[in-house]
């Protein structure tokens, strides 16, 4: 869906610059009288180089299309991309036991993404045991719950308060 957002955007504000530069150049492509005065001998690119006159004119709008799509399409890549600070966690839990490794539980995947605002440190490998996963928090902020919602949509999510 981002994506389809990104190439609307870039679609019509290419459109729109085109538009502008239509209405500024426009006489340039009609005019019947260019004279190229660099030239060893001055000439009117128009009536004697038609065909190079017709290449130019058709590279130069074809040149200022594409490049000005890419522009706007990178500018929007910008503009929709998702703020800072969401990112996306993805967690495996598997209940061990220590004397049957054939009663161990399978994985269970679930994945979460943080709200804007992200104070939570990423867990270490050694933050991470067989039954439990230590978290921590950036000095000085205050973290009121901590909520694990499974990827299976039809568990529910448990809610852990933080004292």
């Amino acid at each position: 869906m981002k994506y389809l957002k990104r190439l609307i955007f870039s679609f019509i504000f290419t459109i729109i610059s085109y538009l502008i530069y239509w209405s500024i150049f426009k006489s340039i492509y009609y005019s019947e009288i260019i004279i190229i005065s660099f030239a060893i001998h001055p000439f009117n690119i128009v009536s004697e180089q038609p065909l190079l006159w017709n290449i130019i004119k058709i590279s130069s709008i074809i040149f200022y299309i594409f490049s000005h799509f890419i522009l706007f399409f990178s500018i929007s890549q910008k503009i929709f991309s998702k703020k800072i600070g969401e990112t996306v966690y993805s967690f495996r839990i598997k209940a061990v036991t220590e004397d049957n490794p054939s009663r161990d539980s399978k994985w269970s995947t679930a994945k979460t993404t943080t709200g804007t605002e992200q104070i939570m440190y990423k867990p270490s490998a050694d933050d991470i045991q067989a039954k439990s996963v230590s978290l921590s928090w950036k000095a000085g902020q205050k973290a009121t719950q901590i909520i694990l919602t499974p990827t299976d949509e039809s568990l529910s999510p448990v809610t852990y308060n933080v004292t």
